[in-house]
């Protein structure tokens, strides 16, 4: 099965358990159940995040960018207890995984690669200081 296709099925499930929890919390609180037409547009903006235009996936995409590429800034583990941005509570222990995994990668590229990098670096530097 493709990822494309679990991801369709997972958002259509999706959408129906949060129709019936928001159906339910109505209905507690005293309130009339969502119409057909209410349903349709809460089911159809929860499955459109399959799409990669969709406004709420580009929003968290971007939001995931910042998170990992700030985590991967930062010089020391102590300063990488940065406040999540908005949105990415949910997913905040899978985002501290994926930015210790590339931050102990960086290090040993660094540790690994730094020598060799450096000297490329050094004669670019200097042959873009001898142009000018």
């Amino acid at each position: 099965m493709s990822r494309a296709l679990r991801l369709g099925e997972a958002l259509h499930a999706l959408s129906d358990q949060i129709h019936r929890e928001v159906n339910r919390t109505l209905t507690e609180h005293g309130h009339t159940p969502l119409r057909n037409e209410q349903e349709a547009i809460l089911k159809g903006q929860i499955r459109s995040v399959r799409h990669s235009h969709n406004v709420v996936r580009l929003l968290l995409g971007e939001r995931i960018n910042f998170y990992v590429t700030e985590f991967l800034s930062l010089s020391s583990p102590q300063n990488r207890h940065r406040a999540l941005p908005g949105g990415l509570g949910p997913i905040q222990a899978e985002l501290k995984e994926i930015g210790a995994t590339f931050s102990h990668i960086v290090h040993h590229n660094r540790m690994v690669f730094g020598p060799y990098y450096s000297e490329i670096l050094a004669k670019l530097l200097i042959t873009g200081m001898d142009s000018r």
